[in-house]
């Protein structure tokens, strides 16, 4: 073949005593870099990694994309130019790691005490604006409700460390500020007197203490002339604090707050629908469900809710009640009477006598398949399984949607048919498993000496173009600057290794990298 020719042709000896030369007499060092860095030292269109390899006479092998804690390598013969050049590589990567931090907008948060907030903001923002004009960053302080210390500044590093270092010469300038005596002695007395407790309560709760616009917070506050700490949204395992200088006032406080959350956990309780599941046996659904749904009607329309039966080849016994909470109860136990009512009746005797000979004359066997097959056995509107029942005389369970290691059962009186449908079942799910494999696209990887490639390849293409218009397969070969032997084989199984075969007759045809 071309490709073992190619292969076995000899290496003309001056080029041999140029590989050999190369090989002894190269240094090689590596710089270690993430991965999202190599960009810059590849440049637009490899621009920068052309220059180097001219500027210093090198060779730069960069890690493909995707590739996790490999190096950049650099290869010349000259030690000085390859450690110049290594030099500039680092250099390239300091220079856009730092760019890349100057340009990147970050946010850090400071702690100010929440009753400072208000002064260090100034009236109607006359403290902050200058900062956050300035420097073009944004302050974020907390709401009013909110009772946490958190201040956030977002912008570019410079800006946010020195807004940072603004803030707190304002609070600095805020607490050597001294108290007016009336407010000393006010808030040493509020001190000594204060009562406190607090309330447990789901953080997705805190909202009905707050109320509409801290409506129902203030109103606390001021019927019971407390003070109601909520704790910050994302917070765990806070809970609310009252406090107040009257011990009861504080005590009933706490017990509103309660009553309030007790309230809206029920009424959430009532308005929010559930899904409840009950069991009743597969051979009773058509009588609980009654002529066209005369049984369960009155009650989906008495007690608005949706009662879902599974479906007629679905051999679960699972019945679906979906509704408001009380409304559901009321359902299944209206569905339980219907259940017993049903139980309580007796058979005829010629149903009796047909129910005794079927279970005395069945013959059943089982077939194991993945879940996802099952399909092919119900087959569009259930007409695969009428069709095996009817031409075998047999009935197939098959188990219900999302179950796990239920086999189809066949049951029948004929042995000879049972065994005849277990047969064809275990055909269409064969047939159903090739069609699959064969119609579901596959990617393989082929291993091709890097060297390779191009001839490989061809002249624009010339040598793969035809394996893959012929057989609709992909090839993908890895860049350039990636220096991998992986190549990246994907279509249809069959026409996938038609290609890796077409593949390694071309690379028969090319002599091998000789040193």
């Amino acid at each position: 073949m071309k490709v073992n020719q190619e292969r076995s042709r000899p290496l003309p000896p001056s080029m041999s005593r140029m590989r050999a030369q190369w090989v002894e007499e190269t240094v090689s060092e590596t710089v270690k870099a993430d991965n999202c860095l190599f960009g810059v030292i590849i440049g637009p269109g490899g621009s920068t990694i052309k220059e180097l390899q001219v500027k210093y006479n090198i060779r730069v092998l960069v890690p493909r994309k995707g590739s996790k804690d490999e190096p950049i390598t650099v290869q010349g013969k000259d030690k000085t130019l390859v450690k110049n050049a290594v030099l500039r590589i680092k250099a390239l990567i300091a220079e856009e790691k730092e760019r890349r931090r100057v340009t990147t907008p970050v946010s850090q948060t400071l702690c100010i005490p929440k009753a400072l907030h208000g002064k260090v903001i100034g009236l109607q923002g006359q403290n902050i604006r200058p900062i956050t004009q300035a420097l073009k960053i944004k302050i974020q302080f907390p709401n009013k409700n909110d009772n946490s210390d958190e201040v956030t500044l977002t912008g570019l590093p410079d800006q946010v460390d020195q807004g940072i270092s603004r803030l707190l010469n304002l609070v600095n300038q805020e607490r050597s500020r001294p108290l007016p005596p009336s407010m000393s002695r006010m808030r040493a007395q509020w001190v000594e007197e204060t009562v406190s407790e607090t309330v447990k309560a789901d953080n997705c709760l805190f909202g009905v203490i707050i109320g509409p616009g801290g409506s129902t917070i203030k109103e606390l506050q001021v019927k019971y002339n407390i003070r109601v700490l909520v704790p910050r949204k994302g917070s765990k395992d806070e809970p609310i604090t009252v406090q107040g200088k009257d011990k009861t006032l504080v005590k009933n406080a706490v017990l509103r707050i309660k009553a309030l959350i007790a309230e809206e956990k029920e009424r959430r309780r009532v308005t929010t629908p559930v899904s409840q599941t009950l069991c009743i046996p597969k051979a009773l659904h058509g009588k609980v469900i009654g002529l066209q749904g005369q049984n369960i009607r009155p009650i989906t329309q008495a007690l608005k809710i949706k009662i879902q039966f599974p479906n007629k080849n679905d051999n679960s016994d699972e019945v679906t009640l979906t509704g408001l909470p009380d409304q559901v109860d009321q359902g299944i136990s209206r569905l339980l009477n219907l259940v017993n009512q049903e139980k309580s009746r007796p058979l005829p005797p010629w149903m009796s006598r047909m129910r005794a000979q079927w279970v005395e004359e069945t013959v059943s066997q089982t077939v194991k398949a993945d879940n996802c097959l099952f399909g092919v056995i119900i087959g569009p509107g259930g007409s695969t399984m009428k069709e095996l029942q009817v031409k075998y005389n047999i009935r197939v369970l098959v188990p219900r949607k999302g179950s796990k290691d239920e086999p189809i059962i066949v049951e029948g009186k004929d042995k000879t048919l049972v065994k005849d449908a277990v047969l064809r079942i275990k055909a269409l799910i064969a047939e159903e498993k090739e069609r699959r494999r064969v119609t579901t696209p596959v990617f393989q990887t082929l291993c091709i000496p890097k060297a390779l490639h191009g001839k490989v390849i061809g002249l624009k293409g010339q040598n793969i173009r035809p394996v893959t218009q012929a057989l609709k397969i992909k090839i993908k070969f890895p860049n350039k600057n990636d220096n991998s032997d992986e190549v990246t084989l994907t279509g249809l199984p069959d026409q996938v290794d038609q290609g890796i075969s077409h593949l390694l007759d071309l690379v028969t045809r090319f002599p091998p990298c000789r040193a």
